[in-house]
């Protein structure tokens, strides 16, 4: 949106003396007072609207993904990338040792009582399998709040500082102001031509930007392969009392390995998607920009004080140009082309059912 607009207040007034003459009517010596406008010379000279301040794409495209960076929410897929490999790399040690539970279990159920009474033997193995169960259990339950959050909004908003510049033009000599039937005998013969008043222009140029979007993610069912299995079978373990005809009836070494496997999938696929996980459903850089330039006349107005009753200077005379502007993000941020986009990020748009808009 472009507009202009003169903020033109009413103009000031001085008033001329004439010579006192006698009224034989009322016997008196009468001065006669005639009042007239006074203006800033340069409503005169046709003063111009400024320029408008818009800003090019480029630099609303770059302003735009500042904004981005920096109010976008944590990237749900790049923080589950990481919490999955943390549990992989805690688990591992219980890896190396689920080899051996089997044979440890067997062990524990021939000895009978005796075993159990072991410090180094039965204990041990089951704190190892309960603390793989629980590993197991929590990075599920990040997997599942994953799921669930899938799809979701989450508004941001950001504001940049606002930007004011100020410059200030004188644009003519030093002279006399215009104003309604100017006479120059109203004017101080004695500092004609040292009078010092001139017009000066002052730009005052205000520039607001701002950023409001709804950021959303999603999370295709494939990633996680057989968590879900998984995570029944720790929540079981971890509901029990464990002894060794339980344990050996539950046999978690069948599947710690396929676990660990799984994982090593799971934190592949997640750091391959986090690049493009988190996506706009609706972004905007918004611009509002005003110039407004002051015209004012400053210094001596030069009128002899006998002649004309006028103490003070001629109003400001105002004119602005506005510019408000918006521009939409593709759900991968701002400037990208329809060229650049991926099957990946196309599979994505289409799973949340977004639109590209370039």
């Amino acid at each position: 949106m472009l507009r202009t607009w003169i903020e033109s207040p009413e103009p000031a007034i001085y008033k001329t003396r004439s010579a006192s003459f006698f009224s034989s009517t009322d016997g008196v010596n009468v001065i006669v007072e005639k009042s007239f406008p006074l203006y800033v010379p340069i409503v005169y000279n046709d003063a111009v609207f400024p320029p408008f301040a818009r800003s090019s794409d480029a630099t609303l495209q770059a302003v735009g993904t500042v904004a981005i960076s920096r109010c976008s929410p944590a990237n749900s897929v790049a923080n589950l990338a990481v919490a999955t490999l943390d549990t992989f790399k805690d688990g591992l040690p219980h890896l190396l040792g689920h080899s051996f539970w089997e044979d440890r279990t067997r062990l524990a159920r021939n000895a009978g009582d005796e075993y159990l009474n072991v410090e180094f033997g039965w204990n041990p193995l089951v704190n190892d399998v309960k603390s793989f169960a629980r590993g197991v259990a929590e990075m599920g339950d990040l997997q599942s709040q994953f799921f669930r959050d899938s799809g979701k909004d989450i508004r941001r908003r950001y504001s940049f500082p606002t930007q004011v510049t100020t410059v200030d033009t004188s644009l003519t000599a030093p002279g006399r102001v215009a104003g309604g039937p100017f006479d120059l005998t109203v004017l101080d013969q004695n500092v004609a031509g040292q009078r010092n008043g001139a017009v000066v222009r002052s730009r005052r140029t205000t520039v607001d930007r701002w950023f409001s979007g709804a950021f959303t993610y999603h999370a295709p069912p494939e990633f996680f392969g057989s968590t879900g299995e998984h995570l029944a079978h720790a929540s079981h373990i971890l509901g029990l009392e464990l002894n060794p005809e339980v344990l050996w009836q539950l046999a978690p070494w069948s599947w710690a390995a396929d676990w660990f496997s799984n994982a090593g999938d799971v934190v592949n696929n997640l750091n391959n998607y986090s690049v493009n996980g988190q996506v706009l459903r609706r972004g905007y850089i918004m611009e509002h920009t005003v110039v407004r330039d002051v015209y004012s006349y400053v210094g001596d107005v030069g009128f002899d004080p006998v002649k004309v009753n006028f103490a003070g200077h001629p109003v400001s005379f105002v004119v602005c140009s506005e510019t408000k502007i918006r521009r939409r993000a593709t759900p991968f941020g701002f400037g990208v082309s329809l060229s650049s986009i991926s099957p990946a990020q196309i599979a994505i748009m289409a799973a949340l059912g977004l639109t590209f808009l370039a």
